[in-house]
């Protein structure tokens, strides 16, 4: 049985074994970087965790409920897709879903889910938008970044100055290809979340009987079951960095400057305090 793309059945159903074994440059840190893309960001909600109703009980539905339906969403188009075509020209940035769409259901279809795609990404920056404005504002109330970022806006009480800011930093980065961003995203999310499990087993063990509104149950058993698989994560990524830096140099420049200012930033910041 021969598809359209010229595969017959046993090479189609090998290709992808095939392609995962050969030594290509650069492809696990990237194939890596495109599956935390598309799975991260989970812990991002609680920077706004008080404009919740009832956080510690509506955030365990909502994760649960948009976990199943982000792996469905991303499992079943692949499936139908791959039914149709494993053509790498045709899985790939310039032809991908609105191609393969259109292979499957016709031009219509190929067009609603192009449409689709632009609604998407746009929803995708709103809802990144939210939290990340929130980050910058609580820096500048605490004096780590210029007071402008902590200003809110008198009618919509939202931080204006950290959202214009992050909009033009966006507008900056869209001028590099998904595959780099993704590298650079990866790296740093394995970095900060690498930080904040690390500060909670460190608060774990100066304030252990310390009160909050969200706390991880069985003692030490309860923390080490949370943290082990993110730890896991870092080191993977850790490793496939250093593997395949060569292919990315310009997204790990990027990833070095983030740090190296994010550092300078901390040590100022703390001697003018001591001060």
């Amino acid at each position: 049985m021969e598809c359209s793309c010229g595969y017959k059945g046993p090479a189609r159903n090998n290709v992808v074994t095939h392609d995962l074994a050969s030594n290509h440059k650069g492809v696990l840190l990237l194939g890596l970087s495109i599956i935390v893309f598309n799975y991260s960001g989970w812990d991002n909600v609680s920077t706004y965790a008080a404009e919740v109703d009832q956080p510690q009980r509506n955030y365990q539905r909502a994760i649960a409920l948009a976990l199943l339906v982000v792996v469905l969403t991303y499992l079943l188009p692949v499936m139908a897709g791959l039914r149709v075509t494993s053509d790498p020209a045709i899985w790939s940035a310039d032809a991908g879903w609105p191609v393969i769409s259109q292979l499957i259901g016709g031009r219509w279809l190929g067009s609603l889910i192009a449409v689709a795609g632009l609604v998407s990404m746009w929803s995708l920056f709103n809802a990144q938008l939210l939290y990340v404005s929130r980050l910058p504002y609580v820096m500048a109330c605490d004096g780590w970044l210029p007071k402008a970022l902590a200003k809110m806006s008198p009618d919509a009480a939202v931080p204006k100055a950290a959202i214009i800011c992050f909009c033009v930093l966006t507008a900056l980065f869209s001028a590099l290809s998904f595959g780099g961003l993704a590298v650079i995203q990866c790296v740093l999310y394995a970095g900060s979340l690498t930080l904040e499990f690390l500060a909670l087993v460190v608060v774990r063990l100066r304030r252990p009987e310390g009160s909050g509104a969200f706390r991880i149950p069985g003692g030490w058993w309860g923390i080490s079951y949370v943290c082990i698989t993110p730890f896991g994560f870092a080191a993977l990524v850790l490793m496939a960095t250093l593997r395949d830096w060569r292919s990315f140099p310009g997204q790990l420049l990027v990833v070095v400057a983030v740090v190296v200012s994010g550092a300078a930033l901390y040590f100022i910041r703390r001697r003018v305090v001591v001060r």
